[in-house]
């Protein structure tokens, strides 16, 4: 397809059945739970979206499933503008990363490690209440969804620890958010997923050397 990028993703697992197939995009539809929030896909779908994109699944039961991802190509962009490439942070600081996805929390200390920050990761919010505790830090980068307790609550035990370390909300909501319920709860800054290394490394940088408005 000269106009697209296809991906497609399969498994050989038990498959989905039909009836369920018709389901997975909706929000907070779950077959897993009253512990699961059922964001996962339908969040997955509207980041998608959101690039112009679209996603297809076929399944059989017992056959496994296949995902179908597709994306229009700009042929306007052969490389980054110079605004859009991350320079060398001119202080280097103490992060906290607060997600329960470790894949979001591997990318996140990757780019910031290679920039000289040193990086904690936990993996629910009662862990990075935990890691808070337990050490200083200059900057707390949490998710909002997350099982047991989430991101505001995380942020609130936070603030009630030391007001003055700025927070940042990562999460694919970002545009619904209500800025002033954010606010009120502590947060500083709302980095809405997917986010590029470019622009978290210049915000983590943006945060450390600027008041926040708590």
């Amino acid at each position: 397809v000269q106009d697209r990028v296809v991906v497609r993703i399969s498994d050989t697992g038990t498959g989905i059945d039909a009836d369920t197939l018709g389901k997975i995009f909706d929000p907070f539809f779950t077959t897993k739970g009253g512990s699961n929030s059922g964001l996962g896909l339908s969040t997955v779908y509207g980041i998608i979206k959101q690039h112009q994109g679209e996603i297809s699944v076929e399944s059989k039961e017992g056959k496994g499933t296949t995902f179908w991802l597709r994306f229009p190509i700009d042929k306007s962009v052969s490389s980054p503008p110079p605004s859009a490439t991350a320079t060398n942070p001119s202080t280097t600081a103490r992060i906290l990363v607060v997600d329960d996805e470790a894949m979001i929390c591997d990318i996140v200390e990757e780019a910031l490690s290679s920039y000289g920050h040193r990086v904690r990761k936990a993996y629910s919010g009662y862990e990075g209440i935990n890691c808070f505790q337990e050490e200083p830090f200059d900057l707390v980068l949490t998710d909002l969804s997350m099982s047991e307790i989430n991101g505001y609550a995380v942020t609130r035990r936070i603030k009630a620890l030391n007001p003055a370390v700025p927070v940042v909300l990562m999460t694919g909501w970002g545009e619904s958010i209500d800025q002033t319920e954010a606010r009120a709860q502590g947060i500083d800054y709302i980095l809405s997923k997917p986010f590029n290394v470019s622009d978290l490394v210049l915000l983590v940088e943006t945060m450390l050397v600027k008041p926040h408005q708590n």
